[in-house]
């Protein structure tokens, strides 16, 4: 009973910390390509246009920001299920002594 309800845990503590299968930038050029064959030969340009600039700081610190959220998760995860836990225990033990 307990080993199925820790493999439930684990399960959820893994999909909320997953990463996406599948990168940005390929998901751009994709659509990129598509639009560039539905336009036709009128969509390209001599030079590509500029594109944003990122800022590494600001990359840093929404990576900082994501990693807390994520920890601050996982442990209310773990405070709930070890309540769920500590509570069965409790219930099984005060059976036992009704029984006797």
């Amino acid at each position: 009973m307990i080993k199925k309800l820790l493999a439930g845990l684990m399960l959820s503590v893994v999909v909320l910390l997953a990463v996406p299968g599948m990168p940005a930038s390929a998901v751009t050029s994709q659509a990129t390509v598509a639009l560039s064959k539905s336009v036709g030969p009128l969509a390209q340009q001599a030079t590509a246009p500029p594109g944003p600039r990122i800022d590494p700081a600001e990359t840093d610190r929404a990576n900082a920001e994501k990693t807390k959220n994520k920890v601050v998760i996982g442990l209310i995860v773990l405070v709930l299920a070890a309540i769920v836990v500590g509570g069965r225990y409790l219930r099984r033990k005060k059976r036992k002594a009704a029984k006797s």
